[in-house]
């Protein structure tokens, strides 16, 4: 089981367990907000990929999720310890309420399949 990436603030590439390298998006310009908005989503739909069997994740997509919220959280200018605090820990925590998987899963797809119209993709790199 993944828990939660490590911050390696990758440029392009993100590898995932099993050495899948899969392109990133370009992350459109974004206020403060929006951006924590997205890294929210990017790490809800990473706690619920790995921990609902209905919405689990590939590798690739795991590969897309956790690289795509690490630049985000780059961008935020976020610590390790600030962004597992401020956004892991609370993620982790909706999976105490028993509809966490069944209201959150459904969003999770729609999400890779914004990453992928900015750019990024589930077609692992060579």
């Amino acid at each position: 089981m993944r828990l939660f990436p490590i911050l390696a603030f990758l440029a392009t590439p993100v590898f995932a367990d099993g050495g899948v390298q899969v392109p990133l998006p370009t992350i459109p310009p974004l206020s403060e907000g929006e951006q924590e908005h997205l890294l929210m989503q990017l790490v809800v739909a990473n706690v619920v990929s790995e921990n609902c069997p209905a919405y689990q994740a590939t590798d690739a997509e795991w590969a897309l999720l956790t690289g795509s919220a690490d630049l985000v959280a780059e961008s935020l200018g976020l610590s390790v310890e600030a962004y597992d605090a401020r956004f892991y820990h609370p993620a982790f925590s909706m999976l105490d309420k028993e509809d966490t998987c069944s209201r959150e899963g459904p969003q999770v797809r729609p999400l890779i399949e914004r990453l992928i119209a900015w750019g990024g993709s589930l077609t692992p790199i060579e």
